[in-house]
């Protein structure tokens, strides 16, 4: 594992219930950003998508990506990582989107999200990203002169 993921920085952004941002290639070549629920398991950010939504058909083509999570108030900390991602297809809802509702949004209106979901879609894709590049910043430490 990258010791960026084991600074006290990462693993505060790892645990939070800030949502990643996910950096992709779109179909027509231009760079995308999009807000995404996350879990880190087993040394991989593992997301979840509606399987035949826009993020899911261009990560399939070009499957480079980027993640960044980012503190909301300063001093910032920050998380960015690029990595590969690998997309499974799976009928109904994955676990993996069912704890993230609820870590997002708490257990009722996660429930109630994960309701209307299920009523949408049959399938969604999970994501996973194994991380090949990693740096993490603490502007605590980065500029003490400010921060101290």
């Amino acid at each position: 594992m990258n010791s960026n993921l084991l600074t006290p920085v990462a693993q505060r952004l790892l645990s939070s219930n800030i949502p990643a941002r996910l950096a992709f290639v779109g179909a027509n070549g231009d760079p995308h950003v999009a807000p995404i629920w996350f879990l880190w398991r087993h040394e991989r950010f593992l997301l979840c998508s509606r399987a035949n939504g826009f993020k899911v058909k261009a990560i399939r083509k070009q499957p480079r990506v980027a993640l960044s999570i980012d503190s909301e108030t300063p001093p910032y900390e920050s998380l960015r990582v690029r990595g590969i991602a690998e997309i499974e297809v799976i009928d109904g809802i994955p676990s993996e989107y069912v704890e993230c509702a609820n870590r997002y949004y708490g257990n009722e209106k996660g429930q109630q999200w994960i309701d209307w979901v299920r009523n949408s879609t049959n399938q969604m894709a999970r994501i996973s990203v194994m991380p090949d590049w990693v740096e993490a910043h603490d502007f605590r430490e980065r500029f003490p002169q400010i921060f101290g």
